[in-house]
């Protein structure tokens, strides 16, 4: 099983995870401390960097937006919205490729091929060294063989496989293995509780909680730690008062740990502690549990069903007694802040990222239950295995969709990851599944055809707006009872005129129908990425996906809308072109048909 997974896993990376970049999104953010901080000194002014550097025109427009979007601090800089610690847990790598390039002369801009290695070079060295300590924990309850089959199983079986071989340079592999370090040193300090212990405690929670405070609630793993009752609860009372100098200077070190932060916030905003995130926040009434665990936007269980099936184990939990306080407590609190997030389906990754800083925990019920399985031979053995193997097969299923543009996790719908799961290729009739959520009718007869609106218009809809995007529209009122529509059929003929290969920020084909001055139907489209797919289709070239965009080319685009009621006079329907990113787009055509 180890040889698989590492022949997998280099197989993997060497035909994927070589070809992304991790300098976008959140990725960039974290690491931009690096370049800014040893190389252009331009905290005041983070988008100010040399023209002739050689730095990318996506990095550049990165810091742009960045610009753009967050507000000014009180003193008038513009703030990194990350903190700093998956930059000092990159540091090392930067540092030794920045030597490297100054000894053989080479471009030391920060954002060079070179640099962009090191950060996936961190990003392994730390899931191996995180899988490692998981194993040693594991050790502690379970058998060397036991141990191994569980360690592999939570990097194959989830997520982690694909943050740490394809998607690398965000914050959750080093927080994973911030995680199992701070899960051994626990299970150390307290059999050996020298000053050492407390200090690599202190760095480890000082660095979990400075990457993501939100994670502040692993500080009570070394509190709760092998409790089981009011003695053992007295027993860890004393210990604590015992060493209380001690854990006084574990706490000096964690705020330590966080003074190249505060100062940058001092120095920049006036204020020791500053929310960089704007108006993203916290919804604690209101939190999208359900949605978060089995929603088919990213869902924890939906992508990673491994981890549903671990909970299992916590039926064995005598077989690591010392840690089911710690996870009766933690995980249930976690799950709570991570879905109360505004933005509870995290995009940019793949599943319900955040849950991936939970595994070192989640593997002990996982191995416990296939400690379980080692020692029953019968038919309940073999279903059990069968549960596992379909689990790993979700799991790399959805990774190696991702890696080929075929699935936007944070967008999807079931019916799209259903119609979609065995097949290679996407078509354009799952493009419209997937912006939909609904099957077209291929090969229905319809009965009766009745048009709607004929816009016969050759007209290019231009924008300067973004706040407030104009668009062309055309509305139709139902003035007649007697149109038993079923659905609604819309044409256009169009032509896009620039690459907008971001799935949110494309231009659509949007209909409506309002009943009662209220919409009773809104469905839409995206233009950009489906021009074109169609006549690649019938030259059986399927080499498209989901941000495919192919511009200055004439193609006419049609779907079908299930009505979700009949009907009524007064109603009105509208067909709309929206143009959110206000770039120009040219049309012939439209029309709209009711069918039945």
């Amino acid at each position: 099983m180890l040889l698989c997974t590492l022949l997998l896993s280099v197989w993997f990376f060497q035909t994927e995870g070589k070809k992304t970049t991790v300098f976008y999104g959140d990725a960039l953010g974290y690491y931009s401390y690096l370049p800014s901080f040893f190389i252009y000194h331009n905290f005041h002014q983070i988008d100010s960097l040399p023209a002739n550097r050689g730095v990318g025109t996506s990095i550049r427009n990165y810091f742009k937006e960045i610009r753009t979007a967050n507000p000014k601090s009180k003193k008038g800089y513009f703030i990194n919205q990350y903190t700093c610690g998956v930059a000092l847990l990159e540091s090392p790598f930067f540092l030794v490729t920045h030597y490297l390039n100054k000894k053989h002369n080479q471009h030391r801009n920060g954002y060079t091929a070179n640099y962009e290695a090191s950060i996936k070079t961190a990003t392994i060295c730390y899931a191996i060294l995180g899988l490692i300590l998981v194993f040693m924990i594991l050790h502690r309850s379970f058998s060397v063989t036991i141990s191994l089959i569980g360690t592999l199983l939570l990097f194959i079986g989830t997520n982690l496989f694909h943050f740490v071989l394809h998607q690398q340079g965000m914050a959750h592999v080093p927080q994973f293995f911030l995680v199992a370090l701070l899960l051994y040193t626990t299970i150390r300090l307290l059999e050996k509780p020298s000053l050492g212990w407390f200090t690599l405690m202190g760095i480890c929670l000082g660095l979990i909680t400075l990457i993501r405070p939100t994670d502040g609630v692993f500080i009570v793993v070394p509190l709760l730690y092998g409790v089981k009752d009011i003695t053992s609860l007295r027993n860890r009372i004393q210990f604590i008062l015992l060493h209380r100098w001690k854990l006084v200077f574990l706490i000096f070190v964690s705020v330590l740990v966080w003074v190249p932060q505060l100062i940058y916030w001092k120095t920049y905003t006036g204020q020791w502690f500053y929310y960089s995130y704007g108006n993203q926040s916290f919804n604690w009434s209101h939190p999208e549990i359900l949605k978060g665990l089995f929603g088919s936007r990213n869902g924890w269980f939906v992508f990673t069903p491994l981890m549903a099936v671990s909970f299992f184990g916590l039926l064995w939990y005598k077989r690591f007694a010392n840690w089911i306080v710690v996870l009766i407590v933690v995980i249930p609190v976690y799950i709570y802040v991570a879905y109360s997030w505004y933005n509870f389906n995290y995009i940019n990754g793949l599943g319900s990222r955040p849950m991936i800083h939970l595994y070192p925990l989640m593997a002990l019920p996982l191995t416990a239950l296939v400690a379980w399985l080692f020692h029953k031979k019968s038919w309940k053995t073999m279903l059990a295995s069968v549960v596992f193997v379909c689990c790993i097969g979700i799991n790399l299923n959805f990774i190696w969709k991702n890696s080929q543009g075929d699935l936007w996790a944070e967008n999807a719908s079931f019916p799209f990851l259903v119609h979609t799961f065995f097949k290679t290729k996407i078509t354009y009739n799952d493009l419209l599944l997937m912006d939909l959520n609904e099957k077209q009718p291929v090969g229905k007869p319809f009965k009766n055809v009745h048009t709607l609106i004929d816009g016969s218009v050759d007209s290019t809809l231009n924008c300067t707006d973004e706040e407030f995007p104009k668009y062309t529209s055309w509305q139709y009122k139902v003035v007649d009872e007697t149109l038993p529509f079923s659905y609604l059929r819309c044409t256009a003929l169009l032509k896009t005129l620039h690459a907008l290969p971001d799935l949110y920020k494309q231009q659509m084909l949007v209909i409506t129908v309002e009943s009662n001055k209220e919409n009773s139907l809104w469905k839409a489209i995206r233009i950009n990425n489906k021009i074109g797919i169609q006549a690649m289709e019938r030259r059986n070239d399927y080499s498209f996906h989901l941000g495919k965009i192919i511009t200055h080319q004439w193609d006419t685009l049609q779907f079908v809308v299930k009505l979700a009621q009949p009907l009524k006079r007064h109603d009105i329907i509208r067909y709309q072109l929206w143009n959110a990113p206000a770039q120009p787009i040219r049309f012939q055509w439209m029309k709209l048909e009711g069918v039945y």
